[in-house]
């Protein structure tokens, strides 16, 4: 089935231009290099999480900030090729097809540019679920990091439910309680 969506009924190969799969890479190489800086942040953001160190963190966080507006940008210009990509493929006699997934798309690319766009595609795809790995770590230490402070906060005002990491918009009725803070004072 592969072999007769790929060529027309002459059994001509159907091939997308050179340029159209260039540019492609590029925008593969440039969200590649995205994600590398993504990751080299997350690494230290953890690194912050663990040392406490809050300052490190809002610096972080404001370099992720401006990296995922980059990447969002590259992102935005890879979807605009894969519709580029996908009418080229349509007005060449191709219309089952998903731009977006570069096996689908390999057969109507060139040999020699096959090879470079899948193992940059399977590149991507490991470092992306690294970055998720990481994300995912860090989620962690940011909860264990908040239920420290509310342990904290517990111990020092005698509290023993959430004080100042509750749900949004869920009120409790003010108690006034003597805690440690009070008897010493």
């Amino acid at each position: 089935m592969g072999q007769a969506r790929d060529t027309f009924d002459h059994g001509l190969k159907v091939l997308l231009p050179d340029e159209l799969i260039d540019n492609l890479l590029e925008l593969l190489s440039q969200a590649d290099m995205g994600v590398v800086q993504l990751l080299d942040q997350g690494e230290c953001k953890s690194q912050a999480l663990v040392d406490d160190d809050l300052g490190r963190l809002e610096q972080i966080v404001q370099t992720e900030t401006a990296l995922l507006k980059e990447f969002d940008a590259v992102e935005s210009r890879r979807l605009h090729l894969s519709e580029t990509i996908k009418c080229t493929l349509a007005d060449l006699g191709v219309k089952d097809i998903t731009p977006d997934n570069l096996k689908d798309l390999a057969p109507y690319v060139s040999p020699s540019r096959r090879e470079k766009l899948m193992a940059l595609g399977e590149e991507l795809k490991a470092k992306l679920l690294k970055l998720q790995d990481i994300n995912i770590l860090n989620a962690e230490l940011l909860t264990h990091s908040i239920a420290l402070a509310n342990f904290s906060l517990s111990l020092l005002t005698g509290e023993t439910g959430p004080i100042t990491y509750q749900r949004p918009g869920e009120k409790k009725a003010p108690r006034h309680r003597h805690s440690r803070l009070d008897a010493r004072v």
